[in-house]
C-alpha cells in the first residue's frame, strides 16, 4: 500500500473569469516514479494500485479568495471517498482507498470558487491509471 498525495493548485482569479477551472487546475502527485502522465496540468493521470490510500489536497494561488473542494465523483466499486477533517481541525481533505485495478478511470472534481455558492466541475480530465509494476515490490 502506498500513501498517494494529489496536489490541487488553482488559480480562481482565472476560473472565475473563464468560468472553469480547466486552464486554471495545476494537478500534482507523488506517483511520477510508477507511471503518473501530465504532471502539472487539470488532466493529471495518477498511477494507483489496489490497497493505496488516496489524499486530494487543495490550495489557491491568491490566498485571500475562497476556494473548496466539493466532491470527486468517481464509481465506488474501484475507490471508495470521503471528506476528512484532520484531528482537532477544521481543515478539509478528501482521501479514499483503491479497491481494484483502475485501467484508466476518468473521474471528476467539483470545486466551491470565489464563493460558497459557485460551484464549477472539471470535464472529465483527470484519471487514475494502473500503476507500472517494478519488480516483486511494485
Amino acid at each position: 500500500m502506498n500513501l498517494v498525495t494529489i496536489r490541487m493548485i488553482i488559480d480562481v482569479a482565472g476560473a472565475l473569469e473563464a468560468g472553469a477551472p480547466e486552464g486554471s487546475l495545476f494537478m500534482f502527485d507523488n506517483r511520477r516514479l510508477a507511471g503518473s502522465r501530465f504532471q502539472s496540468t487539470n488532466r493529471l493521470h495518477t498511477a494507483v494500485s489496489p490497497g493505496d490510500r488516496i489524499v486530494w489536497l487543495l490550495s489557491p494561488i491568491e490566498c485571500e479568495v475562497y476556494v473548496a473542494l466539493e466532491r470527486i465523483d468517481m464509481p465506488g466499486d474501484f475507490c471508495e471517498i470521503s471528506q476528512q477533517t484532520y484531528e482537532g481541525t477544521n481543515i478539509v481533505y478528501w482521501a479514499g482507498t483503491v479497491k481494484k485495478p483502475v485501467g484508466e478511470l476518468p473521474y471528476d472534481i467539483t470545486f466551491r470558487v470565489g464563493t460558497p455558492e459557485n460551484k464549477m466541475t472539471t470535464n472529465r480530465t483527470a484519471r487514475l491509471i494502473d500503476a507500472i509494476q517494478n519488480g516483486p515490490h511494485g
